[in-house]
C-alpha cells in the first residue's frame, strides 16, 4: 500500500514537468515563427541555393585574424565564379559558417567553419556544368548573387552558393 501511495504522489510532479516542457516548447516555436525574415544582417541567417538544394546559411563574425589574407581569399574565390566581373560589388568577411538543411540538420558538413565568405553581388549563381536556360523555373536555382566560402587557413574551397537580392550580409 505504501508503494502505491508513493507512485501516485510522484505522478503529479511528472505531469508538472511535462506541462512545463510543453509550454516551453510552444513558446520556442512561437518565437521562431515571429522571427525576422531573412536576411537578418551582417551576422545572421539567409536562405541560399547550393546546386538545387534550398538551405539556410548562418554566419557569425570572428574576432581573430585568419592565416589566409583577405586579398588572397578574394583571388581564390574569383576562380569559382566565372561571372565575377559582372559583380557590382565584391566583399569578403571572416566568419564562422554553418549550413542547415530544411530539416534543421547541418548540411554539407559545414558547421561553425572559419571561412572567408566572399560575396559577388550581381554575379548570377550558376552551379558548375549547369546549362543556362530561359525557363523561369531554372532561375529559381540561379539567384542573382554568388557567395564563395574559402577555408580561412588553407584557402581550399568549402562551398559556393547563390543568394537572393539583399545579400547574405
Amino acid at each position: 500500500m505504501m508503494i502505491q501511495t508513493a507512485t501516485i504522489a510522484a505522478q503529479p510532479a511528472v505531469r508538472r514537468r511535462s506541462s512545463v516542457l510543453v509550454v516551453w516548447a510552444a513558446s520556442a516555436l512561437l518565437l521562431a515563427a515571429c522571427a525576422a525574415p531573412f536576411p537578418v544582417g551582417r551576422d545572421g541567417m539567409q536562405n541560399i541555393i547550393v546546386g538545387q538544394d534550398r538551405l539556410t546559411a548562418q554566419d557569425a563574425s570572428l574576432p581573430d585574424q585568419p592565416a589566409l589574407p583577405r586579398s588572397q581569399a578574394v583571388t581564390i574565390a574569383k576562380g569559382y565564379v566565372p561571372t565575377w566581373q559582372q559583380a557590382s560589388a565584391v566583399t569578403a568577411r571572416y566568419v564562422a559558417l554553418t549550413l542547415h538543411a530544411n530539416t534543421g540538420k547541418v548540411a554539407w558538413g559545414v558547421q561553425n567553419r572559419p571561412v572567408w565568405l566572399v560575396e559577388f553581388a550581381g554575379a548570377r549563381y550558376a552551379p558548375p556544368a549547369y546549362p543556362e536556360s530561359d525557363c523561369a523555373c531554372d532561375r529559381t536555382f540561379q539567384p542573382p548573387n554568388t557567395a564563395v566560402a574559402v577555408d580561412a587557413q588553407t584557402g581550399a574551397l568549402v562551398i559556393d552558393y547563390g543568394f537572393p537580392a539583399g545579400g547574405a550580409s
